[in-house]
C-alpha cells in the first residue's frame, strides 16, 4: 500500500472532526495529527540524509499528510 493513503486517511480524520466537533473526536484528531508530523519530519529526513533522495511515494505521502 503505497504511503499517500496514509496521508489521505489522516486529512480525512481530520476533516471528520471538523464536519462533526465534539471535545473526545478533537483530542484523538490532534493526538492523530501529532503522530503524523512526527512521522512525516522522521520520514523527511530519513530520506534526504540517509537515502539522498526523495522517492515519489514519499513526496506523495508529505502532500497529503
Amino acid at each position: 500500500m503505497p504511503l499517500a493513503y496514509f496521508g489521505v486517511m489522516v486529512g480525512g480524520l481530520v476533516g471528520l472532526g471538523a464536519v462533526f466537533p465534539s471535545a473526545a473526536l478533537e483530542r484523538t484528531n490532534r493526538a492523530i495529527a501529532l503522530l503524523n508530523v512526527i512521522g512525516v519530519i522522521g520520514l523527511f529526513l530519513y530520506s534526504v540524509a540517509y537515502l539522498r533522495s526523495l522517492c515519489l511515494l514519499c513526496t506523495g505521502y508529505y502532500v497529503f499528510a
